[in-house]
């Protein structure tokens, strides 16, 4: 048994006490103390770090910016073709069309009993029927119906410099009469 094992309790915690400051003070043996940044080392730091998140933030802030701006291209381009398909649509249903005579840029358009305009407005296609009003296109630069063709037919131009046709076919009923008529003009009734 070593002295200090051999001393009473009271004594053992006082040389534990003794050794403990004894090795703190020693100040050449350099295997007892931990290296620890300065100060200056841990602001310079800090800076890095926060000059890498600002760049990162940046970063991403630029990805979401791009990402906004592809969807809002493509919710153009959708809704581009959208309406050029609920034009479509509309010139297929209806029974006929002719220049408003009080104002050129209103087109009057009658489908299965109902009256409703087609109105060109500071580049965009309107449709209006009664208190309702829809944006049909955007970007439209021309509207009208094209002189001197046998049916009716609307041309609409783009700021793209794209020209679109849509043909008014009249109803089957239309037809029928018209051909009848023609059938009957060689006759020479009286």
């Amino acid at each position: 048994m070593t002295d200090i094992e051999s001393r009473p309790t009271g004594s053992r915690l006082q040389d534990r006490i003794t050794i403990f400051l004894c090795s703190r003070s020693v100040v050449g043996n350099a295997d007892r103390f931990i290296r620890a940044f300065t100060l200056i080392e841990t602001l310079v730091a800090m800076m890095v770090m926060g000059i890498l998140m600002f760049a990162f933030m940046e970063g991403l802030s630029l990805y979401f910016r791009i990402q906004l701006r592809q969807t809002e291209t493509l919710l153009a381009a959708e809704h581009e073709r959208t309406g050029y398909f609920r034009l479509e649509r509309l010139m297929s249903i209806l029974d006929s069309i002719a220049i408003d005579p009080d104002d050129s840029s209103i087109l009057r358009i009658w489908y299965s009993g109902k009256k409703a305009h087609l109105r060109h407005c500071d580049s965009m296609l309107l449709y209006e029927e009664n208190e309702f009003t829809d944006t049909l296109m955007q970007r439209v630069i021309v509207f009208h119906l094209l002189p001197g063709s046998k049916a009716d037919t609307l041309e609409v131009g783009f700021k793209t410099e794209l020209k679109v046709r849509f043909v008014v076919v009249p109803p089957a009923q239309e037809r029928h009469r018209i051909s009848i008529e023609e059938i009957e003009s060689g006759y020479g009734y009286d």
